[in-house]
């Protein structure tokens, strides 16, 4: 029997332990880590932000797209760590500076270029500072961005 065809492996807690599984959300966090792979989108819309970072770390990656728009920005901050950088567009507008520095830390030109107009002056320097990496004489059409304006190299 696979490990996700029935809840042989779950042992019901006794009426102590439920409560304290309830309430400790470190408790809760160790029992995701323990999850089966196949379980643990069930896990993405738990109350607890503690459980759902823990979940962020370990589900598969075609499950970590729907985590971009977790209510918790440590949680979306970890998801910036993890998906691919082409896919990080979609974090580059994300409310808290935070998660739009660690997009700007990993993300492709496009997102970049986004970045580099940010209100937040760590997310602007650390666009800027990747844009640099981009531009470059040894990389043809290299994007270059300067203060309001756009253009291909």
């Amino acid at each position: 029997m696979d490990e996700c065809d029935g809840p042989d492996w779950i042992v019901e807690p006794t009426p102590c332990c439920a409560c304290s599984l309830r309430s400790d959300s470190s408790a809760r966090a160790g029992v995701v880590r323990r999850l089966p792979a196949c379980l643990l989108p069930a896990a993405m819309t738990d109350p607890d932000p503690e459980v759902r970072c823990e979940v962020a770390r370990l589900i598969a990656e075609e499950w970590l797209t729907a985590m971009v728009w977790d209510r918790d920005a440590g949680v979306r901050l970890i998801v910036a760590g993890r998906l691919r950088p082409e896919q990080l567009t979609v974090l580059a507008g994300d409310c808290d500076p935070r998660v739009r520095a660690a997009v700007a830390g990993r993300a492709v030109p496009s997102a970049l270029l986004r970045l580099v107009e940010d209100d937040a002056e760590e997310v602007q320097r650390v666009a800027r500072l990747r844009l640099g990496m981009w531009h470059h004489p040894g990389r043809p059409f290299a994007i270059s961005a300067v203060r309001g304006k756009r253009h291909l190299m």
